[in-house]
Parts: C-alpha cells; structure tokens; sequence
C-alpha cells in the first residue's frame, strides 16, 4: 500500500499521470494536448514499463515524487492493480524533492523521457547532492526531446548520470546531439580556462512485451478474430497495427501496392488490415481513397484500435505483420516484438530499431531503405526557430525516405506461397522475444544500471571530496543561462545525416545513379494529386519541371541513367530553370525514388545491425591492433562456435588458453587455424578451472598492446574490433554499456594496465567476481573506463553445470557469494589503507570469508564477517582504537526465489 511520508528508497521516480497513462488523444479523458488523435506510442510504452517494474522489479522499496495531487488517484490505481504486498511504496509532493534526494544513501531519478535539467541544477546548487539522474529516449527528433537533451547536456552533468536508448540508432542520434552540444560548451570552457565539461553517457536498454498478453493465437482464437471482423477462413490476411499517419509513422503506398501485386501472383485473395487510429477523417479518406486507387482487388479494412477489445482480437486473424516505418520519429518499434511473440513472421522495413528486433531471413525480413545526404537539414534549423511545425518537418523529411516496395512484394510472395516458413519464422520470432525482449530481463538491466549509478555516486564522491569543483562555463548556476549563440545561431543543429546516421539501410550522395522507375505507385500526374504523397511540395520542383527531369532519363530503349548532380545541371542549363537550385533537385529526386517514379541503379541491402559508418582508407596501424584472449576447460562445443568470430575480427590476433582442456581444445584449434591467426598457450596439469590464472596467461602472451578479454561462450559481431577502435584511447579501459549476465568479462585495455593493475586475482575460486575485480583494480590504479555498446556482444546461454563443472561448488550461488563479500572487503580495506593488501593477507581475508559464508549454508542463520584492519593510536587520550570491518549476512529466501538472480549489492547490513 502506497503511503505518504519520507522517501527512502534508492530510486525515486517523479510522477506525472499524462507520463504514465494510456489515454486517447481527442477523447473526453485525455490530458489537453495539440498531438493528433489517437493513442500516444511513449505512454504505451511507459505504462507497460512502470508496470513490469512494479512486477518483476527486485527493489523493496520505491519512491514517487507527485507533480499534483490529482496525480496520487492516478499511481494508486496502478499500484492497487500491479505492485506486490511486500514491496514499500512512498509517496511525497514534488515541491519536497530537494529534501528527501538529499537525505541518506545514495539515489537515481528516474525520468521515463531525456532526463530534465531541473535535476542536475538542483543537485549543483545544493552542493551536489548524493543523487544520480536516469531517462530513457523515445522519438528524439522533436524540438522537445532535442532541447530537453540539449538542456541536460549544458546542464551540471555528472559522470554517474545516464541516458537509456532502447536501439543502437537512437543511441547514435542521442550521441550527436550530445556530442555537438559538448563540444559547443567545452569550447567555450576553453576559452575561459575553465575544465572540460563531463558528457551525458548512454545505456542500451531494449523496451520489453509481456509474453503472457501477447501469446501465438489458437486455431479456436483464429477463427473467432475472422467472423468478428468479417474475414474468410482462407485469405491470406497482412496486418499493420499502430498509428495510421502517412507523414509521422508509415505511408501506406508500398504496403498496398505490394498486397496487390502479391495477390495477382500468387492468385490468392489477400486482405490488408490496417488496425490504429487517424488523426482526423480527411487522412481517413485519403487512405480510403488511395488503397482503392492502388490496390483495386485487395480487400482493405481499417480498425480502431483505439478500442482495447479491438487491439487484442486482430492480432488473431493475422498470417503476417507488416510495419514499413519510413519516419524518422520511428525508434524502436514496439509492434513488431508483439508481433514475433504472437509467432507472427514480420515483414518490416530496415529502419533503426527494426533491425535490432527482426533477423532478416530468420524471424522475418527486412526491407532496403535510404536517404539522401543533406535532404531536411533545413528543416531541421527551421523547426527549431519554429518556422514550420514538428509536423511539417516529420512530412518533409519523410517524402525523402526510400522503402522498397518491390522488396515488399517479393517477400509478401515468399512467405504466402511456403506455410512452413511462415512457421519457422513466427517460432523463430517468439524465441528472440523470450531471449531478449521479455520485461523481466528489461527491468533487471534497468535495475543493474541504477545499482551500477549509486555504486558510482559513493566511488566519485570519494575520489572528489577534496578535489575543486569544475567552474561551469555559464554566467551562473541557473538553468538556461548559457551562451545565447548556441542557441540563435542556424548552424547549431546537427544535420540530418549526423541525427539519423544509423537509421537507413544507405546514405545516398550526389554522385548515386538513378533511371526511370516502374510507376508502381502511379503516374506523376496521380503522385501529385494524391494527399499521401505530396507534402511539402514548396521544396521541390513543380510538375513541369519534375516532369522535364523524368524525360531527361527516358524510357524504355532509350532509358538511361544519371546521377542527382548530372541532373542538377542539366536542369538548370535550361533558362526557364536557371533559378532552381540543385537542393530543390536533390529534393525532387528523393520524393520520386521514394514514389518510384525514379530507381537505383545499384541495388540496396539491408543493413546489418553492427551497422555503423565506414571507416577511413587508414583505418588500422600497429598501434590500434587488438588480440583477443579467450579461455577454454570443457567449453569445446562452444569455442568452435566462437572461435571463427574471434578470428574473423579486422587487424586481430587470438590467443586461446588450453587449461588443461578435457576436450583438447589447443589440438582442435591447431588443426583448424593457422598460427598466424591463432596462439594456443596450454596450462597443464590442472583438475579445478582457476579462472584467473587462465585469463592471466592469455593477457601475458599477447603479442599487441592492446588486448580484449572474451570467454569462450560469447560471439562477437563481425566488426566489434572496429567498434572498439572507434573508441579506445591510450591509458583508457572499455566495458559492455550494459553489465549483463555472461558478456560483462568481455573488456579491452592496454596490456601494460591489466600488469599495472597486477592482472586477475588469483586468490578468487569457484565462480563469479574475478572480472569485475580486475576492473576495480584498473580504476583503483588510475586508468579510467568507458563503454562500447552492448549490441556488438552475444552470449550462447547455457546451464549452470557447465559454469560449475571444474568448482568445488555445485551451486555458483554460494561461491559468488564468498566472492562477492570478499571483493567488497578487499577494496573497502584498499581504500583505507591506500593500497591493495599483498596476496598473503587477502589468502586470510577469503579464508575467512568462505568460513563464515558455509556456516550461513550449513546453518541457515545470520553471520557476521569480522575483519580487523590494524590499530589506531590516539595519544591525546592515551589509548589505543582497533579498527575493524564487519559484514553481516542474513538469511532471506524471498531474495532469490528459486532462480540465481545476479545483484551488484549482497542484501544484508554493514557496520
């Protein structure tokens, strides 16, 4: 039961019910807004979060900071319907914030958008107070989101704060506004002798489906969907579910013409139905009016899928999922993983997080896309002056985004005339989803941030205490007094290209070849009087002139091609063009290729999801060259699965340790690779897997200086050594964005840090710590650390039998545990000491530690772990002070009931 009063809980989430709440945009209920009509996709998703939180969250206790007091109604309803018993919920006015984020141990904001600048200003001003801040992105396209994070970002950002992305594209956008701010402000920093600034750092964190709601439709389920909406038994039904916006989501020309074409060859009636809302019913008509003109023979129904008992059924009735997104509001994609769980194969377009959730050709298939370069970097500057509209600047730039749609229609094709694929694929769909998009996983990488945030709070603070603050490079510690330039001036905005870097199949130049297109969508004459295909039109060319640029290329015998620069001139030779410019072709030219009035004379693939951008001619040197170390006892099966990753990696070496393999792991690898690729170092005569030592002689017998750490159950992407090149600096370590189970030992440094850092731990056995012990002794000894993105890493899961086969312990909980404590021990005594306690008394220390952990086991009673530190001498009183270190263990089974569930914190109490 929610109660008012003190908030002491280690996360604190500020509370607003529009945040939260799925209302209907237009509807009676709904909060006032100038949104279209509608749902609102960040509410949606917020919703499901906040209540997976409260169902799979392992937090006892959370705070809610309530902007109204018509807000508290609102939480308790959810809380009444979601959060268990045993969990303690606090709830407190917003106005007390600074209060209660000031008192106790350390805390994260949690804000369920880009992190408000109010937080940071507030802790600054009140002497930082013990707090981290956390957001996460959805569309960071708007003026809103850019400013909210560019007001962040020159805000007092600490380097405990955080930014959850939930792709790998949006993490590049949030990067390059970041980046431009930052670099805005240094610069200015720079100028007034002032210390750089630290920069917003970013967390990849996917959004979640509850596999409960969204489960594979019965054959009675099936049947039931079809005469509800008044659909054949035996049509091959397409569904697209989500906002029906033609500027802001998904213009429907493609899909609809894809379904017609598909239908005439596979001589199969198909129904499309497109299941969402309009925003009004002008766009109503149009799609109406439109999905007659192109696609006459498909049956084509439209459902409110603003009604709940609509948007559940027509899932039902459904053999494939399409979602052709083409705007760049589009980041993630929620449908489609609801889709993949209800084993639906998904046809999608490859946009930003759609290829992170769809396998191309194995849980579906992705459909090329592309932009070209430089098109709506204008509008960009204008929507933030505020000349056009959010709106406009959605249309404008999406009349340039390319979605193949004969692409479309082969696949449509494909998975209609095999109904084993289709099977294959919506089984492989709904795998995916339970391996990595399920909320329970989602809320532990959330809550393994937040505890990552708060053990940071208490590290910096104790390395900052007595160091000066930063001057900040503003007129004063307000919010929003920074230099008035970076804001007014038009080349302040990152472009198109650097915002949305990562979200097409290709980029697109000057020099791309183009010729005629089939008019599978209509002629010129239809595309311009159709009002799904024709915003924006002051940007580009009239129809006389569009018409003169078609011509220009010709068709059929005498068709040829040109490029968009070729064309540019061409048409401004002519006197009655001479005041066209060749950004008004360019322009013309995306709108037509997009329309397929115009096509690409080489053809585009789906990108891969390591997609990133090409690197120079001068790339590699023997200075960036990486070796990755791997270890191998009784892991042979999975290093024949990983090896050829390791070995496939640009300008890398692999060293594998044969720890006294069972399997004989060096002999395979002999046999298989060649040296040059591979060093195979064998440590003979051991019976127990000592982790360290193993990892120690693959660090040692590097022949680079730079070495990455893998274990031999994680597969990397093919260019994750160029993804680390992007990032590696001298005296500089590199660890996963996200610590997740398995990946978290995947970490590159200079081989001269791990031996400054005295490498693994060797006292460490059994399972669990020596990783992440090596990191805590590469930060102890002044080498600082930054994250590679989680995306470029793939653990093969597994049980824990193979973890624990060469342990002492069977259950790897009770060895983590011992090394957990005495990792904590070890550097909680470092730090009073001002050094690493040499290996004898650490011997003492786990000796110590394991004693009383296996009395807990043995016994099911509380423990206290007593360690003396030395003595203190206190001569004005004449008397002595013996130190001591206590950990205090308590049995509590609802901590990890039935199932190892990895923590940063062992529960329990310390004095």
């Amino acid at each position: 039961m929610a109660t008012l009063g003190p908030i002491a809980a280690g996360t604190v989430l500020p509370y607003r019910r529009q945040y939260y709440s799925e209302t209907i945009v237009g509807s009676p209920s709904a909060t006032p807004s100038h949104g279209p009509a509608g749902l609102v996709g960040r509410e949606v998703a917020n919703r499901h979060w906040l209540e997976a939180l409260l169902k799979y969250g392992k937090e006892k206790s959370l705070g809610f900071l309530l902007y109204q007091n018509a807000d508290r109604a609102s939480l308790e309803a959810t809380l009444a319907q979601h959060s268990p018993q045993e969990k303690v919920i606090r709830l407190g006015p917003l106005k007390n914030a600074r209060f209660w984020l000031g008192r106790g141990s350390p805390r994260v904001v949690w804000e369920p958008q880009p992190p408000s600048s109010r937080w940071s200003w507030l802790r600054h001003q009140h002497a930082r107070d013990k707090f981290a801040v956390c957001g996460i992105t959805h569309a960071l396209c708007s003026p809103t989101a850019i400013s909210a994070l560019r007001d962040f970002v020159m805000s007092p950002v600490e380097p405990y704060d955080r930014l959850v992305c939930t792709s790998s594209a949006v993490a590049a956008t949030a990067d390059a506004i970041i980046s431009h701010w930052s670099e805005l402000m240094n610069e200015s920093a720079q100028t007034s002798s002032a210390s750089r600034r630290s920069t917003l750092r970013l967390q990849t964190i996917p959004l979640g489906v509850d596999l409960d709601h969204h489960r594979p439709a019965s054959s009675d389920d099936r049947v039931a969907a079809r005469r509800h909406f008044g659909i054949a038994d035996d049509a091959n039904v397409v569904l697209f579910v989500g906002r029906l916006s033609h500027h802001s989501k998904s213009n429907p020309l493609p899909l609809m013409f894809a379904c017609e074409q598909a239908q005439r060859i596979t001589s199969k009636p198909i129904t499309l139905v497109m299941a969402g809302w309009f925003a009004n019913e002008a766009v109503r008509d149009a799609f109406v009016r439109e999905a007659a003109r192109v696609a006459p023979n498909v049956k084509v129904g439209f459902v409110d899928a603003t009604k709940p008992n609509n948007r559940d059924r027509v899932w039902d009735l459904a053999d494939v999922f399409v979602s052709l997104a083409d705007s760049v509001q589009e980041t993630f994609g929620l449908t489609i993983i609801e889709a993949m769980s209800r084993k639906l194969p998904v046809i999608a377009s490859d946009w930003n997080g759609y290829r992170e959730s769809v396998v191309d050709e194995e849980t579906g298939f992705l459909i090329p896309t592309a932009m070209i370069r430089g098109i709506g970097s204008e509008s960009i500057d204008e929507m933030m002056q505020g000349d056009i509209t959010y709106d406009h600047f959605l249309a404008r730039v999406g009349q340039g985004i390319w979605v193949d749609p004969h692409k479309v229609t082969q696949r449509l094709v494909a998975l209609f005339r095999d109904d084993g694929l289709r099977r294959a694929m919506g089984d492989a769909g709904r795998r995916r989803v339970e391996a990595k998009f399920t909320w329970q996983n989602v809320i532990a990488a959330t809550e393994e941030l937040w505890n990552q945030q708060r053990m940071q709070i208490s590290r910096y603070r104790q390395a900052t205490d007595s160091a000066p603050s930063n001057e900040l490079p503003v007129e004063a510690d307000a919010p929003h007094q920074y230099p008035a330039r970076f804001i007014d001036h038009r080349l302040a905005n990152p472009t198109t290209e650097q915002l949305f870097s990562l979200y097409p199949s290709a980029w697109l130049d000057a020099e791309t070849a183009l010729c005629r297109g089939d008019q599978a969508l209509g002629s010129l004459n239809d595309l311009f009087g159709s009002p799904l295909a024709n915003h924006s039109g002051a940007a580009r060319l009239p129809v006389a002139a569009t018409q003169r640029l078609l011509d220009s290329l010709g068709s059929g015998t005498t068709a040829r091609s040109n490029s968009i620069a070729a064309l540019s001139v061409e048409l401004s030779s002519d006197a009655q063009d001479s005041e066209q410019t060749s950004s008004m072709v360019a322009e013309t030219a995306a709108w037509a290729l997009k329309f397929d009035l115009l096509k690409l004379v080489d053809a585009v693939g789906p990108r891969s999801s390591s997609a990133r951008r090409v690197r120079g001619v001068n790339q590699y040197s023997d200075d960036n060259r990486i070796t990755f170390s791997t270890t191998c006892m009784g892991r042979l099966s999975q290093l024949k699965q990983t090896l050829p990753t390791l070995v496939a990696q640009p300008h890398s070496h692999v060293v594998v340790v044969d720890y006294s393999c069972p399997d004989g792991a060096g002999n395979w690898v002999r046999e298989n690779f060649d040296t040059s690729q591979v060093t195979v170092v064998r440590v003979e005569g051991r019976t127990k897997f000592d982790r360290s030592e193993a990892k120690n002689a693959g660090i040692l017998a590097s022949p680079t200086d730079w070495v990455c750490l893998v274990d031999a159950d994680v597969i990397l992407a093919p260019d994750f050594a160029d993804h680390l090149r992007d990032r590696m600096k001298r005296g500089l370590f590199l660890r996963s964005s996200s610590i997740l189970e398995g990946t978290g030992g995947t970490f590159l440094a200079e081989k001269s840090s791990f031996v400054k850092a005295e490498l693994h731990d060797c006292v460490y056995q059994g399972w669990g710590e020596e990783d992440d012990d090596l990191l805590d002794s590469l930060q102890f000894h002044g080498i600082r650390g930054d994250v590679y993105d989680d995306r470029w890493v793939t653990h093969l899961d597994h049980d824990d039998e193979l973890r624990t086969q060469f342990h002492e312990w069977d259950d790897r909980r009770i060895s983590h545990m011992i090394n957990r404590l005495y990792r904590s021990a070890k550097w909680d005594m470092a730090r009073m000491s001002q050094g690493v306690p040499p290996q004898r008394a650490r011997k003492l220390l786990y000796a110590t530690i394991s004693e009383q952990v296996r009395r807990l086991v043995n016994e099911n009673s509380d423990v206290d772990v007593v360690i003396d530190t030395g003595v203190m001498n206190w001569v004005p009183l004449s008397a002595r002070c013996a130190r001591q270190l206590v950990y205090r263990i308590k049995p509590d089974q609802s901590i990890y009931p039935g199932t190892y569930v990895k923590q940063n914190d062992i529960p329990g109490e310390s004095a």
